[in-house]
């Protein structure tokens, strides 16, 4: 579907018209409590005949409630029939055996591959209108079953696990806890069993013991299912997985496993339609809603997607992903539907997987009003080169049954706190396709990065990001609309950053651009009208605007070009922020061409982060008297290369001397209280010790001070000079605290010169110096 424009009104009336039309399941109004059957409450008792011959007397009466009451039950594996709804009432706890030889081995699916495993503690296999519903609480015992890596531990609970007995294995990653020898033996076993030309009786599979370990509810080839309002938890692997069935209802279910629970996913749909999922909450060990349809040739053959879900109002805990699709979806998964959904704390907010060969079509996504906080990763991944060891060889010749995803739309998502906002990776063969992203706010580490895409369409969104802010490769039909492309080799919205800068004075609407790789040879001025802009590069060495000017450079009219002059880049807007770009003058030799500024400012509010400024004398002009920000930056040069009366915090900064002279020369303006402030940086020179003064005043009222910063011993040792003017170590105020390193010599320091106590260094914090502006990242 073509959705160019689209509006979050458009969203809502797609999803509120496409909710799947369920038929739900009709009982019997009758009832069977399994205590009439046999079955007795305490933890030495096994229920597990009296529970399944209450399921099959309700069956043959035509159905009803089978009723669980308050109590504890253990019970072995169980399977429902037509017309049952398994009902717990509150207080009722099943707990089911972790005994082996309670379990068959049976054939199933698991993974998306056929294979034989311990049948499940809860199955049924194509009933007609079934349900589990109540108050009560299910536990499959899976902590009796499962493997644990070692990295999820404490070292204490580590060691508890290892004096209960089992075994370890190793991997290149991390150890592994198995209950038993024969369940860390067991993928051995089972791969060679399979690999057998002959025949295998399936009770050699026993052998591998809880290797095989069965999901909690599995339910294969049913229709009108209602799950509602119980607790399922501690499963051997899965929680629910319901397989080639239909019409299914889930609603108010909470479904939990420790983090710690290796396959503890917590849904799992494969090749299901007609699904509704609303007001379930869910805190698991790996995905928590995940929608699949087999895997390579048996879901290639099979050809049956997951299709016409929705999802609603759910909570997200832990979990690998919120909502995931994959990586498992070889027949396909279309038509899915999520609206006003929380997650919290999950790995990966929005997860899409797939790899080279598996094939099937996954499209017709529709995502709204989405909440969420503390993504550990990504807010939104599409990876179609899942658990490859390697990246997608862009020569490869196409695989057959590539997988296609395709027509994915999320509008009004917010997030607070994320690794990532967005990460997408295709194929060279099959790039991922149309993926719509709008009215969206995101705040994360990292902004966004797509590789071998097409269609892709971001429309008003707010994406905050502290590095990193846009990676591209490989991406056709790019439509990121507060954004503006320059690329030197033409694959952009312009080749050059003034070209681009002409685009936004007549497009203010424009608040991002993004410059590709390459060195940007020319002379750039950012207007005053340009105001509200990030500028942000995609790689800091290799995204270069540089340029050759010089004060000393003689004019057609006889006279010298000046200092004012001669930067590389000035800018004159306001609030304008600057990622990952290196700034340079290369005028040389300084001798003859004296002062070559590279970047001139005279804007308010202006910040960089993991910017570079290289020059020689007069690097860095900070003319207005504005606020600036540098964090996690170099700047470099020899002679007053940091220089001007603006108001400069300089955060984590590497400040280099190419050679001797002075780092410093403010010009602070009387009236102002702060002039220059270094704070957690690094000052470092490969000239000789004892060469570079810290600085000195350009104007009477020089303001700086360095604190909690390493001083090099290219440093001299009384550290300032007064410029040859005695009387401006009267006015200027140069000051020191808790800097180290051989260049940190505050007894050797003029007197003039201040050495700060801790209580006089608290008053230079970024917000005490900028209490009005509201910048997050410093």
């Amino acid at each position: 579907m073509k959705f160019d424009n689209y509006q979050s009104a458009k969203i809502k009336k797609i999803i509120t018209k496409s909710r799947p039309q369920i038929a739900m399941p009709v009982f019997k109004d009758q009832t069977f409590s399994i205590c009439d059957f046999g079955a007795k409450s305490g933890i030495d008792n096994y229920s597990t005949a009296a529970i399944q011959k209450a399921i099959a007397y309700c069956s043959s009466q035509g159905g009803g409630k089978v009723i669980i009451p308050a109590g504890f039950y253990l019970s072995g594996p169980i399977f429902l029939l037509d017309n049952v709804n398994l009902h717990l009432e509150s207080g009722a706890l099943l707990k089911f055996s972790s005994q082996l030889a309670d379990y068959k081995i049976v054939k199933s699916e698991f993974e998306g591959e056929s294979s034989f495993r311990f049948q499940a503690p809860i199955s049924a296999n194509g009933a007609v209108n079934i349900a589990i519903t109540g108050q009560g609480i299910i536990d499959g015992s899976g902590d009796k079953w499962r493997p644990v890596k070692k990295f999820k531990l404490t070292a204490g609970q580590w060691e508890n696990l290892l004096s209960s007995g089992g075994a370890v294995s190793k991997n290149k990653n991390t150890e592994i806890w198995w209950p038993s020898e024969a369940a860390r033996a067991g993928e051995k076993l089972v791969h060679k069993l399979n690999s057998q030309p002959k025949k295998i009786d399936p009770l050699l599979y026993r052998q591998a013991a809880e290797y095989l370990r069965p999901v909690l509810v599995n339910f294969k080839e049913c229709k009108n299912i209602l799950l509602k309002g119980v607790t399922l938890e501690n499963s051997p692997a899965w929680n629910i997985h319901l397989l080639l069935s239909k019409n299914i209802t889930l609603f108010g279910l909470t479904i939990r496993n420790p983090w710690t629970a290796q396959n503890g996913d917590g849904l799992d749909l494969d090749s299901c339609q007609n699904v509704l999922v609303e007001n379930c909450n869910f805190d698991v060990g790996d995905d928590a809603i995940c929608l699949k349809s087999g895997k390579d040739k048996l879901g290639q053959q099979r050809n049956i997607p997951t299709k016409n879900v929705y999802i609603n109002s759910c909570q997200v805990y832990h979990g690998h992903g919120g909502i995931v699709v994959g990586s498992e979806m070889s027949g396909g998964v279309n038509n899915i539907y999520l609206e006003n959904c929380d997650f919290i704390g999950t790995d990966i907010g929005i997860r899409l997987k797939s790899t080279r060969g598996r094939g099937g079509v996954v499209k017709d996504i529709y995502l709204t009003k989405l909440r969420m906080l503390n993504i550990k990763q990504e807010v939104l991944k599409i990876n179609l080169f899942y658990e490859a060891e390697a990246e997608p060889e862009i020569t490869k010749k196409a695989v057959s049954a590539a997988p296609q995803f395709k027509d994915i739309f999320i509008d009004s998502l917010e997030c607070q706190q994320a690794g990532k906002a967005v990460y997408i990776n295709g194929l060279p063969e099959m790039p991922v396709q149309n993926v719509y992203l709008s009215n969206s706010q995101i705040n994360a580490v990292e902004g966004i990065e797509l590789h071998y895409t097409a269609g892709i369409t971001f429309t008003g969104n707010n994406i905050i990001s502290q590095r990193k802010e846009l990676c591209l490769s490989q991406n056709k039909e790019l439509n990121l609309t507060n954004y503006l492309i320059v690329a030197k080799d033409g694959s952009g919205d312009c080749c050059n950053l003034n070209k681009a800068l002409k685009i936004l004075v007549k497009k203010p609407s424009i608040k991002k651009v993004y410059l590709k790789k390459g060195k940007y040879q020319e002379k750039v001025t950012i207007p005053d009208q340009i105001n509200s802009v990030d500028f942000i590069g995609e790689d800091t060495r290799e995204t270069i605007i540089s340029y050759a000017d010089f004060a000393r450079k003689v004019l057609a009219d006889g006279t010298e070009l000046g200092t004012d002059d001669s930067a590389t880049i000035f800018i004159n807007g306001n609030q304008l922020k600057f990622y990952n770009i290196s700034f340079e003058n290369t005028a040389v030799p300084r001798q003859e061409v004296g002062q070559a500024v590279a970047v001139s400012i005279t804007g308010d509010q202006i910040a960089f982060y993991n910017c570079e400024f290289k020059g020689h004398q007069d690097t860095l002009y900070t003319k207005g008297k504005g606020r600036l920000f540098f964090k996690n930056c170099l700047i470099a040069g020899d002679i007053d290369f940091i220089f001007g009366a603006a108001t400069a915090y300089f955060k984590e900064c590497e400040i280099i001397s190419t050679g001797p002279g002075y780092i410093t020369a403010a010009s602070t303006p009387e009236e102002k209280k702060y002039g220059y402030i270094f704070k957690e940086c690094l000052l470092e020179s490969a000239a000789a010790p004892d060469s570079v003064f810290l600085g000195r005043p350009w104007r009477p009222y020089a303001k700086v001070v360095f604190i909690d910063s390493y001083l090099g011993q290219h440093i001299r040792q009384e550290g300032w000079n007064n410029w040859r003017d005695s009387a401006k170590e009267k006015t200027a105020f140069y000051a020191e605290y808790n800097n180290y390193g051989p260049g940190a010599n505050p007894e050797k320091r003029f007197d003039w010169i201040k050495q700060l106590t801790a209580q006089e260094a608290l008053a230079y914090n970024f917000r005490k110096i900028f209490p009005n502006w509201n910048l997050i990242n410093y």
